[in-house]
């Protein structure tokens, strides 16, 4: 007791035991402002790799490429579609993007768009022929095609499409054709004709007579 009592009022003891308080203190604020420093570095280091994703929007491809660039980051065109096809400043601009327009990503993160297609959407023809001439027509519309030259032809069965036609060339059933192409349909009249006035003229399609004066007739019925 006498021996603990010495130490404890010794003063070379009582600077040891500051010493090492001190130490045990130092050592323990070093260590928390090594795991702040590093903890913001990081915080830091990962700001400096973010970028705000720009509003691409509208913008042609050729615009994108030069944003992008500028930014670090990339793009990949997943999908096209034909909204405002008729529209030539349309064509090719971007419809939607993702991620969406102010988000943070990293750097070098590819950004994935919708644009307006460049060319045309093909759909299939569909057989019109030996339909009725007012089916054809629907037929044809609502497939996406726009109806053409209305050309009466002799036949025995009257309003009868008899053949369906691209610039003169027979239109095979299921052939890829642009949207709103226009095909040409040669329709019977029904009735043999016997004699012919001034105005009317005659000329050769391929194997059908075919008589213009009765076109107003056939497309009225």
């Amino acid at each position: 007791m006498n021996y603990l009592k010495l130490i404890s009022k010794s003063e070379f003891f009582q600077n040891i035991l500051l010493f090492f308080l001190v130490l045990i203190i130092g050592l323990f604020v070093s260590i928390y402002w090594a795991v702040k420093n590093v903890y913001f570095r990081h915080i830091y280091a990962r700001h400096n790799e973010e970028e705000l994703v720009p509003n691409l929007i509208d913008l042609k491809i050729d615009d994108v490429k030069k944003i992008l660039k500028e930014k670090n980051l990339r793009f990949e065109i997943i999908d096209s579609i034909y909204d405002n096809f008729n529209r030539e400043d349309k064509r090719g601009k971007v419809v939607t993007q993702d991620p969406n327009i102010g988000n943070k990503v990293k750097k070098n993160r590819r950004i994935f768009l919708t644009i307006n297609a460049f060319n045309n959407q093909k759909i299939k023809m569909p057989n019109v022929v030996g339909v009725s001439y007012r089916q054809a027509k629907v037929m044809l519309i609502s497939a996406g095609f726009k109806i053409g030259d209305s050309i009466p032809v002799l036949s025995f069965y009257k309003n009868l499409v008899k053949k369906q036609e691209l610039d003169g060339n027979f239109v095979e059933e299921n052939a890829m054709l642009e949207k709103g192409t226009k095909i040409d349909l040669f329709v019977g009249v029904g009735k043999e004709i016997t004699k012919f006035d001034d105005k009317t003229q005659l000329k050769i399609n391929k194997d059908s007579l075919v008589i213009d004066s009765l076109l107003n007739s056939v497309e009225d019925e």
